[in-house]
């Protein structure tokens, strides 16, 4: 009787292990789920994460680019203008002032080289306003993919932020708000003064109407330069966000890493209690045939 009952015991023992380490093994299958859950979850914030980074980075890289484009095309365009305005007009005025004409006559081309040299130079003037035109458009058609980036729009509204460039006569917070006023129209252009002859000692002053002209467009080619001090200033300020956005990036990457791990020590208990379910199934077998036996 004893006996009979100590088999039954083993049997309920088995049967209590079986049970155990079947259900072990089944928490631990559903702990493997939940951290699938979890993973592709990560993957989804670490994807756009990624792409938020791309984002930035060109954004970065653009504003960088017609930080210096801009910069450096509108001081080249400055010295530019600033030599035909020195230079156009004395040898226009050579030309239309009888007194010289017996100077340059002499010379190789005489008078009409003279001439040419007085119309390249209106044509120097010209063409850096259609420049300068140039520049415009291509600012307007990066300022279009800017303004679709959440950085970007999210730095100039920031009432805190304040770019680093000192506006004489603009209310706006950016040159770059204001992008239209930077054209020099078909009309501004054809109505240059080129060809109003000014007195000697009048030239180079408010009496000059082509200096005025020359002061009223410099001055409009200076400011539409300062876009690049805007747009420099606003990168600094996004490689701080981008800065922050890595860092969150290398967060998500680290945690991801972690839940990989917990997931694979989740298989592996799993699986060893698989095992060690079926070694107790096999036991309780075991038992049962041997007490048949007897």
């Amino acid at each position: 009787m004893r006996r009979s009952i100590l088999k039954n015991n083993n049997i309920i023992i088995s049967l209590c292990f079986v049970a155990l380490f079947t259900g072990l093994s089944f928490i631990f299958d559903q702990r493997v789920v939940q951290q699938e859950n979890t993973i592709r979850d990560f993957k989804a914030k670490i994807s756009n994460s990624e792409i938020n980074l791309q984002k930035n980075i060109f954004l970065l890289n653009s504003l960088f680019f017609i930080s210096k484009e801009i910069s450096y095309s509108g001081q080249i365009k400055k010295n530019t203008i600033d030599d035909t305005s020195l230079r156009g007009p004395w040898f226009k005025d050579y030309v239309n002032n009888p007194d010289f004409i017996e100077d340059i006559n002499p010379l190789k081309n005489g008078q009409k080289g003279f001439e040419d040299l007085s119309k390249i130079h209106k044509e120097i003037f010209i063409d850096v306003l259609k420049a300068n035109n140039k520049k415009v458009t291509l600012v307007k058609n990066y300022l279009k993919i800017f303004m679709n980036n959440k950085a970007f729009i999210d730095i100039i509204n920031d009432e805190d932020f304040d770019p680093y460039v000192t506006k004489a006569d603009s209310q706006e917070k950016f040159y770059f708000l204001d992008i239209e006023k930077f054209y020099f129209t078909e009309e501004e252009i054809n109505n240059i003064p080129f060809d109003v002859i000014v007195p000697w000692e009048s030239m180079g002053s408010d009496k000059d109407p082509l200096y005025k002209i020359y002061s009223k467009f410099r001055d409009r080619i200076h400011e539409f330069s300062n876009i690049g001090d805007d747009m420099h200033a606003i990168a600094l300020a996004l490689t701080i966000i981008h800065k922050d956005s890595f860092k969150s990036y290398k967060k998500l990457l680290i945690n991801f890493s972690k839940n990989k791990n917990k997931k694979n020590y989740f298989i592996l208990l799993s699986i060893l209690f698989q095992i060690l379910g079926l070694t107790s199934l096999m036991i309780l077998f075991k038992i049962v045939i041997n007490q048949e036996k007897k």
